[in-house]
């Protein structure tokens, strides 16, 4: 993990993210697993570290959350890059999520989690605005949200 983290994830906070969620992961009993064609020299274009590190938490987090107390949990990340665009993706082995919950997760305060809970797709999806990044989810055998940002792109918000 060091290894991959050192030579493909070249943005040191997002770097350190990583290692913390795993470690978090691996205290859960989860397996979380970076994609080994991750790769990211850096953040897009006036975007902050932090919100960069909001939306991959919030994602990871989310599915921490979705496997509490399953001996067969995977996470998989991957962050790509190329000249024009940043993707990160986060799948879990989770039950998915219903079109119809799909329809309000992005709304501030909504959760199936209780009370108190229900900001963090909120604040990504705040941040992919203000970026004109995407969202995609699919829900088969698990989960998998795709978030992608233009490169150059100024923030608007």
């Amino acid at each position: 993990l060091i290894g991959t983290l050192i030579s493909k994830i070249k943005e040191p906070s997002v770097a350190g993210l990583l290692m913390s969620k795993t470690g978090k992961a691996s205290e859960k009993k989860v397996k979380l697993v970076i994609n080994e064609d991750s790769f990211i020299n850096t953040i897009p274009e006036n975007m902050h570290k932090d919100e960069f590190c909001s939306i991959l938490g919030n994602l990871i987090e989310n599915s921490l959350d979705e496997l509490a107390g399953r001996t067969d949990g995977l996470i998989e990340v991957g962050i790509f890059q190329d000249e024009n665009e940043i993707n990160i993706t986060v799948y879990d082995n989770g039950k998915g999520i219903s079109e119809a919950v799909q329809t309000k997760i992005f709304e501030k305060g909504h959760s199936t989690k209780g009370a108190g809970r229900g900001f963090g797709l909120y604040i990504i999806k705040e941040i992919v605005d203000a970026y004109q990044g995407q969202i995609r989810i699919w829900c088969a055998s698990g989960t998998i949200i795709s978030v992608t940002f233009p490169i150059r792109q100024e923030k608007i918000k």
